[in-house]
């Protein structure tokens, strides 16, 4: 009783709800643009569907943007609001929201996998070259050898293939995990 007195008093004196800006996900707020009539939402609107305020609706879509999970705009004094490209277009419940989460930390992961792997192909296609270059003109190669080089890149080529292989799998994972959770099979997205 006295809690909610000095909570609502805060309230008034300094135009915050503290109670509710603590309990709100990031999910609340993705699924307020999920949820619109339009494909954009001004901060207020934010604010008065999750019962903060403004300010606090604001720091939030800031972080969601910084995360490249929201995109932004300012218009005069207003700023709208939409998801980002690779958001979920449907509403999403509490458990898709972890692994919906996943997905994106995996596709982000796969992606720096692939260029790895293929970094590997690249220098393993260039000590290649460098030995058929020093095989044609008869020079023996200094470090490792003619042998060694061959050796070395035949090795990375196979680290490469493996890597590759790996990347396949983690991006396979992810799009079933994926199309699991737009079915609805595990996780909630949609209504």
């Amino acid at each position: 009783m006295i809690r909610e007195r000095v909570n609502t008093a805060v309230d008034a004196i300094f135009g915050t709800k503290s109670s509710q800006s603590k309990s709100t996900t990031d999910e609340q707020y993705l699924n307020v643009l999920r949820k619109a009539d339009r494909p954009f939402v001004k901060t207020g609107q934010f604010a008065e569907e999750l019962d903060v305020v403004q300010r606090t609706a604001q720091k939030r879509l800031n972080a969601l943007e910084q995360n490249g999970r929201v995109d932004s705009e300012s218009i005069g004094k207003a700023k709208i609001w939409w998801l980002g490209d690779s958001e979920s277009q449907q509403p999403v419940g509490e458990s898709g929201a972890k692994l919906l989460r996943a997905c994106y930390r995996l596709e982000r992961f796969e992606d720096t996998l692939l260029q790895a792997w293929r970094g590997l192909f690249g220098i393993a296609g260039f000590m290649l070259l460098i030995y058929l270059s020093a095989d044609a003109q008869g020079l023996n190669l200094p470090f490792f050898g003619n042998q060694g080089i061959t050796l070395l890149a035949f090795l990375l080529a196979i680290s490469g293939g493996f890597g590759i292989g790996l990347w396949g799998v983690i991006r396979g994972s992810n799009k079933l995990l994926r199309a699991c959770l737009d079915r609805g099979w595990i996780g909630t997205i949609g209504d």
